[in-house]
Formats: structure tokens, C-alpha cells, sequence
């Protein structure tokens, strides 16, 4: 009996050791696991440091777009910080680098974590039309604007006026708008899209200084050239008969009126002591990424390429194509693009496609267009579905566009 008791000693010691061995082995596991947790709860925090940096230098150039230099705040709830170096090149001569570079480093405890950013103002941080006087739209326009020469697709085009007049936004026809008409006064029923504020408060509009835009030597001219590569100064109203094409650096300088009967286009600058009539180019260029700088006096009237005059109006004939795609929402490529199915073509034949699916809608188009009601399959947008319906009453027509080189 003593040697089985003994026996049975050593089996219950030998237990207890396994089983403290585990127990050791669970504790050195869960201490590591707590270890993990907290370092990647400590980089974490740091992180969300570094970004919280990041939105508040992007609040200040909201407030201040000439903001720069260090901005460094403690987040108490967070126990961390953040500074953020704001190297502002918003005033930068080539307006491609015209960027603000942020480096937001964030703290907690013994972590750290930095993220650099580049932000660039959005096409809805200023107007895409704006005006201290009123404005006035003959005929049929739109107002959009893009995220930017790199990136050219559609985004909100706002106009906005100063004026506290009671037509401060007038005329005749429509304007359409994928923005915001906005004026301190009020504005006329021009304004088909149902986005419009009147009352509005004034804003801070983008200014131009006609002393540093006449600065340097100009050669005297009673004529203006059809493309102008130096500086230029006529001393009386003019009328140029056919297209005008200012070069880089250059500067036209006209002591009256100015009428350019073409289109004007380049990325130089038009100074008129009274007021200036011209029409756009038909062609966007994208590697321009200046334009033309129009600074006048008085009124600037601006046409569509292919507008006639009438008496002291402009004339055009609705286009079904311009009117389309003026109406197109923004971002609708990006929309479009997302879960879009793989029978998609691209070009005219998407058109062509999405009115023969539309006929007879398969699954896989009715779950892109339509949605399934998740948050994965979405389905397009009303406004943009809308969009795309309107284009099974035109498709004749966006084919003859095609077919004659449009769309390219």
C-alpha cells in the first residue's frame, strides 16, 4: 500500500506540473496576446493622430487659403497629438503645381505614425461663374465644371453673384447648373435646375490686379494679329474678324472694346478698358493647363462657338448632343464604372448597348442598373439612371455625332 500511495504521489505531482505548465503556458500566451493588443491599439491611435492632423490643416486652408507653416494640437480624449508641416504652393506660377503638400505625424505614448497628403482645391471651392455685378444668360446654358485638367470628369459648376440687385441673375432661355445659383439679391426663373439661393450672403471672389497684368513694355499696334506673341497695345475698340490665339506669356492690351468675332484660345491674357465679346473654342484642350486670362473694365459676354448674332443677342440652336451631356451628373464615369458588366462596351456602342439592354434586361444589367438593395449592388443612382434613359431618345443622333468624329 505505502509503495502505491507512493506511486500515487508521484502521478499526482507529475499532473500538478503539466497542468501548472499549462497554466503558465496560458498566461505566457495571453500576456503576449495583451502585448499584440496594445501595440497595434498604440499604432492605431497614433494613425488616427496623424489623419485628424491632416482634416484639421485641411480646415484651416478653408478658412485661409494662404495658410502655412506648423500647426501642432493635443487630443485629450485620444491622450495624443499631432503636428503637421503645411508647405501652401497654391500661389505657384505654373498652375499645375499650384498643390499644398501636408506631413501630419501623430503621438501616443512611445508610437508615431505620418502620413503626407496632397490636396488641391475641389472644382465647388469657388464659383465656376462669379460676379460682384450681375449676371445675365441669353439662350441655353450650362454650368458645370471638372476635378481638374489630370482628372476630367464632370463635378458641380456653381455661378454666384455680389449683387443685391432684384435681377441680380437674369435674362432669357435657361440655365442649367449641376451646382448651386446663388446671389445676395434675387434671381429670375432662368434657373431650371432646382438648386438656387437667393439672399444669399457675399463671398470672397477670386481678384485680379490690372496694374500687375499691364506691368513690362508693349509694343503700340493698330491691328491685332491672328495669334499674339508679345506683348501688344491698341489704342482704340477693335474687331477681330476670325480666331484670336493669345501664346504663353503674352498680354493684349486694349485701350476700348474688344470683339473677336472666332474663338479665342492659348494661355496668355486679354486687358480691355471697356468691355469684351468673344466665343469659346469648340476643342478643349487638356494639355493646357492655363487658359486664357479675360479681364475687362466692363461687361464680358461670352458664346458658344457656333452662336450667331442677333441685333445685340446671341443666337443658338438647341443641340441634342450639347444638351445631353451639359446634363450629364457629376461623376457619372465613376458611378458607372462600379460593378459595371464585363459585356459593357465602350464608345458609342455603350449607348448602343444600354438601350438594346434596356429592351430586355438580363440579370447581370439588372443588377447594375437596378440594384439588388445592398450597399455592395447599390444600383445607379435616379439622376443618373434618368441620364442614361434620355439617351434611347437621341441614340440616332449621339451615332451621327460619333460617326462624324465626335466622342474621340
Amino acid at each position: 500500500m505505502r509503495r502505491k500511495r507512493g506511486l500515487a504521489l508521484i502521478t499526482v505531482l507529475l499532473v500538478s506540473l503539466v497542468v501548472l505548465g499549462l497554466v503558465w503556458t496560458g498566461l505566457a500566451f495571453s500576456t503576449n496576446n495583451a502585448l499584440h493588443h496594445a501595440s497595434v491599439h498604440g499604432r492605431n491611435t497614433a494613425r488616427y493622430a496623424a489623419q485628424a492632423g491632416v482634416y484639421r490643416a485641411i480646415m484651416e486652408l478653408e478658412k485661409d487659403s494662404d495658410f502655412g507653416g506648423t500647426l501642432s494640437e493635443e487630443l485629450p480624449n485620444l491622450e495624443a497629438r499631432f503636428e503637421v508641416e503645411v508647405d501652401n504652393r497654391l500661389t505657384d506660377p505654373d498652375p499645375a503645381e499650384r498643390l499644398v503638400h501636408l506631413r501630419s505625424v501623430g503621438h501616443f505614448s512611445r508610437y508615431t505614425r505620418a502620413l503626407r497628403v496632397t490636396v488641391a482645391p475641389g472644382a465647388d471651392s469657388f464659383p465656376a461663374v462669379g460676379s460682384q455685378g450681375p449676371i445675365q444668360s441669353y439662350g441655353i446654358n450650362f454650368i458645370n465644371a471638372i476635378a481638374g485638367i489630370r482628372t476630367p470628369y464632370a463635378q458641380p459648376g456653381d455661378i454666384h453673384t455680389n449683387s443685391d440687385s432684384p435681377d441680380a441673375i437674369r435674362g432669357s432661355g435657361w440655365l442649367d447648373l449641376t451646382g448651386l445659383a446663388s446671389a445676395v439679391g434675387s434671381i429670375q426663373n432662368i434657373v431650371i435646375d432646382p438648386h438656387r439661393e437667393e439672399n444669399a450672403d457675399p463671398i470672397s471672389l477670386y481678384q485680379v490686379d490690372k496694374n500687375a497684368l499691364l506691368s513690362g513694355s508693349f509694343t503700340a499696334s493698330g491691328s491685332v494679329p491672328e495669334t499674339v506673341s508679345e506683348n501688344l497695345r491698341v489704342a482704340q475698340s477693335i474687331e477681330v474678324p476670325g480666331n484670336l490665339h493669345l501664346a504663353s506669356g503674352a498680354t493684349l492690351h486694349v485701350q476700348g472694346d474688344l470683339i473677336v468675332h472666332g474663338s479665342i484660345t492659348g494661355d496668355g491674357v486679354v486687358v480691355a478698358d471697356g468691355s469684351i465679346q468673344a466665343r469659346g473654342s469648340p476643342e478643349v484642350d487638356l494639355d493646357n493647363t492655363v487658359g486664357v486670362l479675360l479681364y475687362a473694365d466692363e461687361d464680358v459676354e461670352l458664346a458658344a462657338p457656333e452662336a450667331t448674332k442677333n441685333v445685340d443677342q446671341y443666337v443658338v440652336a438647341a443641340d441634342p448632343i450639347v444638351t445631353f451631356f451639359g446634363q450629364m451628373p457629376p461623376l457619372t464615369p465613376i458611378i458607372l464604372s462600379e460593378n459595371l458588366p464585363v459585356s459593357a462596351p465602350n464608345g458609342i456602342e455603350f449607348f448602343r448597348w444600354y438601350s438594346a439592354q434596356s429592351a430586355s434586361p438580363g440579370e447581370e444589367f439588372s443588377r447594375w442598373r437596378d440594384g439588388v438593395g445592398t450597399e455592395l449592388e447599390p444600383g445607379l443612382p435616379g439622376d443618373v439612371r434618368d441620364w442614361l434613359d434620355s439617351s434611347r431618345q437621341i441614340l440616332p443622333q449621339l451615332e451621327a455625332w460619333a460617326n462624324e468624329g465626335g466622342g474621340r
